[in-house]
Order: structure tokens, then sequence, then C-alpha cells
């Protein structure tokens, strides 16, 4: 694709993100959307954290570590939201890196019941921690951001579930892309993929699997985070159901679904798995079977994923060799 092209287009997406919500006003559409995007950061921090052949089942405790730091650090620290936002972060990707160093050096099925255990082991803390964490009952009466001012010139509120939380969610949108496009650009991303395909291979030439596993881990871990914080705050209520195993598989068959070989796929898998439950409600008893159905197709005829198959029929040429 020429550069022109490349520029128009970007510019295109950018103007209709920046206009969604003027189109749809509704506030139970804008839920949905501000969904999927926490859906598209998740996914895409465990789309890069198996960049390198690894699987986290853990992704959702992270999302939950960023959740109630953040909320604990405005709440009882007295700390600005604008501060929280990426300590909350720095944490999750903190306790990923005391995590991470141990448990990437096994592979596979471990690596994976290693994430899962984690992942449970939150859950039960968040859950049985009452003082700190508000047990079952989570943590309620969140506050919004706090308003952004330039004296004189313009200031920002965060009501309730207002059109303002749907352009800070862009922003992260848009942070936690470039950040990982640069990374999969790199030769440490090139590095990365060459550990997913023959690590024995990378070793042998100089490689270093477990440093490039680890930041990836952490960088991943550090967005969920991130959507933690947002999720907070946005929500105004978090509780330890919120952040269980059933999520972090929902994001993994995000990322299987739509197809982890490239950005678009992670996209689709986060816009159909965030609208299909919605349709699905209406036939209520027969929810799980239609959901599930629709993941065993996609899973037995397009292997690569949705996007993959898309790139088949229409021949489509990717955008940059490792990213798209």
């Amino acid at each position: 694709m020429s550069n022109p092209l490349k520029i128009f287009t970007s510019l295109g997406a950018l103007a209709a993100m920046l206009m969604l919500p003027w189109v749809i006003t509704d506030p139970r559409y804008r839920d949905l959307i501000i969904t999927m995007g926490i859906y598209f950061i998740l996914a895409s921090g465990l789309r890069l954290i198996m960049s390198v052949g690894q699987v986290s089942f853990a992704q959702a405790a992270f999302w939950g570590i960023g959740a109630y730091s953040s909320a604990i650090l405005v709440m009882k620290a007295g700390l600005s939201f604008w501060l929280s936002l990426p300590l909350s972060g720095i944490i999750s990707a903190f306790i990923a890196l005391l995590i991470g160093y141990p448990c990437l050096r096994l592979k596979g099925p471990y690596f994976f019941i290693i994430t899962m255990s984690f992942g449970e082991v939150a859950r039960l803390v968040f859950t049985s921690w009452i003082d700190l964490f508000g047990g079952t009952n989570g943590i309620s009466g969140i506050p919004a951001p706090d308003p952004i001012t330039i004296s004189g010139v313009f200031s920002i509120s965060f009501p309730p579930r207002g059109v303002e939380f749907y352009y800070l969610l862009m922003l992260l949108i848009i942070v936690s892309f470039f950040v990982m496009y640069r990374i999969e650009r790199s030769h440490f991303g090139k590095a990365c993929g060459a550990i997913r395909e023959f690590d024995d291979l990378a070793a042998s030439l100089g490689i270093n699997i477990m440093r490039h596993s680890i930041i990836l881990f952490v960088v991943g871990c550090f967005f969920a985070g991130i959507a933690g914080s947002f999720y907070a705050h946005y929500m105004t209520y978090i509780g330890p159901g919120y952040f269980s195993f059933h999520e972090s598989l929902l994001f993994l068959i995000i990322a299987v679904i739509g197809g982890t070989e490239s950005i678009f796929g992670i996209i689709i898998g986060a816009v159909l798995l965030t609208i299909l439950p919605e349709f699905t409600r209406e036939a209520k008893q027969f929810e799980s079977i239609i959901y599930g159905a629709f993941v065993l197709v996609v899973l037995l005829f397009m292997p690569s994923g949705i996007w993959g198959m898309l790139k088949k029929i229409f021949r489509i040429k990717p955008l940059s060799k490792s990213y798209i």
C-alpha cells in the first residue's frame, strides 16, 4: 500500500473514531463501544505475550490489579486519577515481573497452569482481604477522573458515563497500539517472532529468550493495568467477580477468533465478542449453546482467525510484514 493511501486510511479511521459518539448517542450503545475498546487493549496485550509462543491465562488478574490499585490510590491514598492511571500500570507490570521471571522458564501447558493458578489466587485475595479490597462486596463509589483545567482556556470534566470517557479510552488505545506496533516492528519484535517459531534455533543464534519473554509479558500486563484503572473509574464499582478465569478465557478467544497474526484480527474479535452476547441474550436458554457453536465453527473452519480468512478471500496484502 502506497504512503498516500496509508495516510488517507489512517486519517479516515481517526475521523470515524472522533465522530462515532456523536453518531451513536444512546448511552447503552456507547457502553458497548467502550467495552470493545477495553477488550481490545486487553486482547492486544495478550497477543503481544503470545508473540513468543506463550499463552497467559492471568490477563484478567492483571486487569483487576490495575483496577483495584487505581481505586485504592485515589480513595485511600488521596492521589489524583491522572497519577493513579500510570501507577496502576506500573504496579501490574511490577507484579508481572515478579511472576514472570520464574514462570516464563516454563512452556506450554505448564505456563498455562501457573498463570491460571495466579489468576485464581489474585481473585481469592480480592475476595478475602476485606479491609483493603472490600471482599465480595468490592469497592463502590469510585470517583470519576479529576477535571482537566487550563485556566482561562478550557475545562474538561468527566460526568458519569459521559462522552469524555470515550475520548480518554481512544487516547489509551492509540498509545497502546503505538507502543505495541513499535515493539513488533523493531529488531526486538523480529527476534520474538523467531523465538515463537524456533526457540532452540533462536537461542543458538544468541537471542536471550528469557529477556524477550519477560519484556513482552511485562508490557502486556502494564496495559492490562491501565485498562483496569480506566474501567474502575468508568464503572465506579469493581468486584472480584469481574476478574475471573472466564474473563481471561474471553480475551484469549477474542485473539484467536479474530486472528493473532494481525491487529485487525483483535479489532474484529473484540467487536464480535462484545456484540454477540447482546444478540444471544434474547434466547437466554440457548445463549451458551449459540456462543459455543460460534466459537467452535470459527476454530474448526478458520484456523488463522476471521481476519486470516478475509485476507485469503479478498487477497488483502499486508501493510507491514510483522504487524498487519
